[in-house]
Order: C-alpha cells, then structure tokens, then sequence
C-alpha cells in the first residue's frame, strides 16, 4: 500500500449500513471492513455511514470510539429519529448519506450476513460495469 495521498478525483466507495442493538458483532464488523478498505487500496476514500436505529447496547458508543480511532476510512454516525426497522434505517441512510455522482455505493448488513471479505469481487463487478447497478444475491 502507497503512503501517497489519496487522488482527489478519484471515485470514492461509500459503505452504508443500519443496526439496532449490534454490540457484540459490531467490533469485528469494523475490524474487517478496516482490513478490506487497507487491502483494497481504498484509505482515505472510504467512508461508512452507519444508521443507528435506537441501539439499547452499547452499539453507539463502541461506533463513536471507533470513528475517533478509524484512520483508513470515516466513519458517520447517523442516529435514526424513532425505531425504522432494518430497512428503513438503510432508506433513511440513502437520505443522509453524501454520496457523489461518481461514487459507489456499497450497502452492508453489519450483523455478519454480509461478508465484507466480498468487497473486492463487487468492487471488480463495478469495474467492470461502470455506471451500472451491482446486486448481489448472497447464498444460504
């Protein structure tokens, strides 16, 4: 990896996810996706935008030390006005998530459904289809 200073110009990769109460997976969510963003050649051009949805746990305070700690990517917390449910706290995210015409978005469940190790294989498909939708179906 490059010490260089990231290219303004250069499309950056924004994360979006939601959880509710994810204390004991969240750690290791941002441990792993820290790993795929330094792999990927991504720091300083990643940001993840996280909607808390009325954690109860300990959820938005281990977030808040992380984003004081994160250096490869940033780290927006977004706290949901009332309890929206998975899917509405993603909905309310693509609201308030600054997300630019030429960067990808790349939404995340942050409970381990999602394997952040895949990131690279989206970020090729992407590459590969510029300007298209990538969705990807994942097994069970």
């Amino acid at each position: 990896m490059s010490d260089a200073a990231p290219d303004p110009a250069a499309p950056r990769v924004v994360f979006l996810t939601a959880c509710r109460n994810e204390e004991p997976i969240l750690g290791q969510f941002l441990r792993e996706l820290g790993e795929v963003v330094s792999q990927c050649g991504l720091a300083g051009r990643a940001s993840l935008w996280i909607v808390d949805d009325l954690s109860f746990d300990g959820s938005r305070e281990l977030l808040r030390r992380h984003a004081a700690e994160e250096r490869a990517f940033g780290i927006h917390l977004v706290e949901a006005p009332t309890n929206l449910g998975n899917q509405g706290a993603m909905h309310y995210g693509l609201q308030v998530a600054e997300v630019g015409p030429q960067d990808l978005l790349i939404t995340l469940d942050c409970d381990g459904e999602d394997d952040v190790r895949e990131v690279p294989s989206v970020l090729q498909l992407a590459r590969e289809s510029p300007g298209k939708a990538v969705l990807i179906e994942r097994g069970r």
